[in-house]
């Protein structure tokens, strides 16, 4: 079993509540306090530092995509509003709306290229691009905003 599926494992029950001080630290922009964290939790010798430092990158990639996700989500939500007679836009924000449960049950679980296309494609019909994602939807972990300014 590779390093991240048995930590994502551990994670998604989290019966210790690891994943709430994996976020908080990561909010607080210290990927270093997530490692430690992690290596805490899972025990010094069980893992390398370089598997642990590779959980958590995969992991913040993750949530990142599922903040995306999510605004897309709700951007589509308020199109639907306007057009009620788009059956386009309902089935898009059903098919978003899977993605989302798949994550919350499914940790281990990473977007495929096509999910990715799609939501890309969805922007671009859409006229999302305008809204512009960065400025106006907030990110989960400080160490994003530094990157993307």
């Amino acid at each position: 079993m590779k390093p991240y599926e048995h930590i994502f494992t551990a994670l998604q029950t989290s019966m210790f509540g690891t994943r709430e001080q994996l976020d908080v630290a990561l909010e607080e922009g210290s990927k270093i306090n997530a490692i430690k964290i992690l290596r805490s939790d899972f025990g010094q010798k069980r893992f390398s530092l370089r598997e642990i430092k590779n959980v958590v990158d995969r992991y913040v990639r993750l949530m990142d995509y599922m903040v995306r996700v999510k605004w897309l989500h709700t951007q589509l939500e308020e199109k639907e509003k306007l057009f009620s007679d788009d059956i386009g836009i309902k089935n898009s924000r059903v098919r978003l709306y899977k993605l989302i449960k798949r994550h919350e049950n499914n940790l281990k679980w990473f977007p495929t290229h096509i999910d990715m296309k799609h939501m890309n494609w969805l922007v671009e019909k859409h006229n999302l691009h305008i809204y512009k994602f960065k400025k106006t939807y907030t990110y989960p972990y400080k160490h994003s905003q530094r990157r993307n300014d």
